[in-house]
């Protein structure tokens, strides 16, 4: 699996809603089974949203 300093991961495996594994296509092509939805990002980047949803109140 990926560490840093290593290359860029073009994988990532997902179990519900977290991130499960990173790696290559091959690491990560042997974790999928038959119910497993493949996503290609076409070389793009992945990255995990980390949303704000709140809108601090100004004083004015």
């Amino acid at each position: 699996m990926w560490r840093p300093g290593e290359r860029p991961a073009s994988a990532v495996a997902c179990s519900e809603d977290r991130i499960s594994a990173i790696g290559s296509d091959a690491e990560i092509r042997e974790l999928i089974n038959k119910d497993a939805r493949a996503i290609d990002a076409r070389s793009g980047t992945i990255m995990p949203a980390f949303n704000d949803a709140h809108q601090p109140c100004s004083a004015g």
